[in-house]
């Protein structure tokens, strides 16, 4: 009595069957397999077998789709490529990248380079001087102005600006000491030369007394200060001097700031 191959259950002849039952059992295995095979028929030059579904031995001739590309080449920001077999490309903008908030910025004519990423709080500006075309901005700088009209003395000049584009914000700072004095109206250069002439706020403090204003105004290379006078009809300036607006001494101040633009 004929029994069944494991995996498709084709029935096979025994040893102990008779003749024309061995001969049944055969002619069994041939139909079989005839019929299970029977995907595998026809197709024609260059089609290929796949698949037609989850069933043993289910398929279907099918045409591959065949293409006209024959290399893949990397182009620029791009690297890798081939002309045979699986190729891989890489991004190379994305691997020129080493940090969080790096920029990928463009260099020239089909380049780029990366710009590494800027302090805290600072922005991105043009600059032409720069090897990338930018550059982060923003930061205080300290910087050492000459003071006329005062003596430093023991005195303490703290002075700082910080430019972005061309707008400059600066800060100036005298605080007077034992051997500091006022000998008239000061005035004092900028870190750049401004686009144009500018005014900027002061303010002067009679330490532990009171708080006075004047007035900064920029002409001929620097910033000069004049106390602003309301004794009159309209509120005037005039010259700082050693008792004016008040008998300067030890821990009083005088606080400038302002704001231009770089010629």
């Amino acid at each position: 009595m004929a029994t069944t191959t494991t995996n498709f259950s084709f029935p096979i002849p025994q040893s102990t069957d008779l003749v024309k039952d061995g001969a049944t059992a055969i002619a069994a295995l041939g139909t079989s397999v005839d019929t299970q095979f029977v995907d595998l028929k026809g197709g024609t030059t260059g089609q290929m077998l796949v698949k037609a579904s989850n069933t043993d031995l289910d398929y279907s001739w099918t045409t591959p789709e065949i293409g006209d590309i024959t290399a893949v080449t990397a182009g620029t920001g791009i690297s890798g490529g081939g002309t045979t077999g699986a190729v891989t490309v890489t991004n190379s903008m994305a691997t020129a990248i080493d940090a969080k908030g790096d920029l990928i910025v463009g260099t020239g004519a089909d380049a780029f380079s990366r710009l590494a990423v800027g302090a805290n709080d600072l922005i991105v500006t043009a600059a032409s001087g720069e090897a990338t075309g930018l550059k982060y901005a923003g930061a205080w700088t300290t910087w050492s102005p000459t003071v006329n009209n005062v003596t430093i003395g023991n005195g303490t000049l703290t002075a700082r600006y910080a430019q972005t584009g061309k707008v400059v914000t600066f800060s100036l700072t005298f605080t007077l000491g034992t051997t500091s004095a006022i000998l008239g109206s000061p005035n004092f250069a900028l870190p750049s030369t401004p686009n144009s002439n500018f005014s900027s706020f002061c303010n002067l403090l009679d330490a532990g007394t009171a708080v006075y204003f004047a007035n900064g105004y920029y002409q001929s290379g620097g910033v000069f200060l004049d106390v602003l006078n309301a004794s009159g009809t309209y509120v005037g300036a005039s010259a700082f001097s050693a008792t004016v607006p008040f008998v300067w001494t030890t821990s009083d101040k005088i606080i400038v700031n302002g704001t231009y633009e770089v010629a």
